[in-house]
């Protein structure tokens, strides 16, 4: 299972540096042979190199306003409030 985690993790790290084409291979190799094997019982359709770019692009402004969110969160109770 550890191996599976960091396959996963490298597989993350190759669609965030929005490189499609060797994103691919291990979709279709890693992710869809574990739902095949190991998530049989879920009945997931096999993915799609679109699907989980289009994850992906829909995901990162969620991501992206995330952080500057909180440092105005923080800028309010801080400044605004005089909160530690």
């Amino acid at each position: 299972m550890r191996i599976d985690i960091d396959l996963l993790r490298e597989l993350e790290r190759t669609i965030d540096t929005v490189n499609p084409e060797k994103a691919e291979i291990p979709i279709k190799v890693l992710v869809n042979d574990f739902f095949k094997e190991k998530a049989i019982d879920f009945n997931i359709e096999p993915l799609d190199v679109r699907e989980v770019e289009k994850y992906y692009k829909s995901d990162k402004p969620i991501w992206s306003l995330y952080p500057r969110m909180r440092l105005f969160d923080r800028f309010i109770k801080i400044k605004l409030l005089r909160k530690k």
